[in-house]
């Protein structure tokens, strides 16, 4: 059996995070939002629910970018074991499909915890998990190493 390609792995995370973090961010304007909500409720995770609305602190902020990666990293493995060894294609739909399962986890699941993360229905928070997982998907199978396969000897090999 191949294992994960933690190298791959790692970058696909931080790439796809960063990814979903600049896309909360940026587009939050377009919901009249703060910019800084995103990171404010990913701190509330780590803070507590005051923490979404209190106007936003250097340690909210570092807490809620950390938490981000943090969970990213969490969700990142899981797409990662599943995608594993199926190819680019596969890796961006397939991962596309479970960062839909994400939102859908994060918003069900996850509000029965963190009954403040309600209003974050919304379509920029379910386009950027799908965009996460795509992101995710399609980076890791690019560095994947064990998607090639090499000797482990020359014996055999015709020149």
């Amino acid at each position: 059996m191949k294992f994960l390609d933690w190298r791959a792995l790692a970058i696909a995370v931080l790439v796809a995070a960063t990814t979903f973090l600049l896309m909360n961010v940026l587009l939050a304007p377009v919901l009249g939002v703060s910019m800084t909500i995103i990171i404010r409720y990913m701190a509330s995770i780590a803070l507590g629910a005051e923490t979404v609305n209190t106007p936003p602190t250097t340690t909210t902020l570092i807490v809620g970018v950390l938490m981000n990666y943090v969970i990213s990293a969490f969700w990142g493995f899981l797409i990662a074991v599943v995608i594993h060894r199926w190819g680019m294609v596969t890796g961006i739909v397939l991962g596309g499909l479970l960062g839909f399962a994400v939102y859908a986890i994060s918003i069900f699941g996850a509000t029965q915890f963190f009954w403040w993360f309600q209003p974050v229905t919304n379509t920029v928070f379910l386009l950027s998990h799908i965009v996460f997982g795509m992101v995710l998907g399609g980076i890791y199978e690019a560095l994947d190493s064990y998607d090639t396969e090499f000797p482990l000897s020359t014996e055999g090999i015709k020149a």
